[in-house]
């Protein structure tokens, strides 16, 4: 029979910059101090600790979930009648009005011909004329000059996204 040597108890081990040696059950000890210090330090309760509030538990039965809607939302709020396109996407009757710098003349776009273009009419009168004459892509915005007897707006040709910028007298008949 051969003598073996005894087992240790505990294996040492060393702190790295420190001679004395710990055994495991120290280190462990030393491990749960430190833990607690630290703890104690930044003021927050161990995750043990926290006082979590009771799960509420929810039915599986739907309608025990349910929530009763008061009946004039159990109504139908939209018709199932389909919007034309021509409402959605179409020209509207009358857009962009602008009142001349002295006051004295309104200008608006409005189609002609199906096509928007500029009008004009003098303020207090039913004079309304329209200005422009474009029969393609229609005219989508237009300004004032100072001297509240011209208009400016910009167009393409053909939607080649080349503008010019045209002037027109808005007081002149034809």
């Amino acid at each position: 029979h051969i003598a073996q040597p005894p087992v240790p108890a505990a294996r040492c081990i060393a702190s790295p910059g420190s001679r004395r040696a710990v055994s495991c059950s120290t280190h462990s000890a030393f491990l749960q101090a430190t833990a607690a210090e630290a703890r104690n330090k930044l003021q927050q309760p161990a995750a043990s600790e926290i006082n979590f509030p009771p799960l509420r538990s929810r039915s599986t039965v739907p309608e025990a979930n349910a929530i009763e809607a008061p009946n004039k939302l159990q109504q139908p709020t939209t018709s199932k009648e389909i919007i034309p396109r021509s409402v959605l996407f179409g020209n509207p009757e009358y857009a962009s009005p602008s009142i001349s710098p002295d006051g004295k003349r309104l200008a608006y776009l409005r189609p002609e011909n199906g096509v928007l273009n500029v009008w004009c009419r003098t303020l207090g009168h039913e004079d309304d004329r329209v200005i422009t004459n474009d029969s393609y892509r229609g005219i989508r915005g237009f300004f004032w000059a100072e001297d509240s007897t011209t208009l400016l707006y910009m167009q393409d040709n053909a939607g080649d996204e080349n503008f010019h910028l045209y002037v027109i007298d808005a007081v002149t008949l034809g």
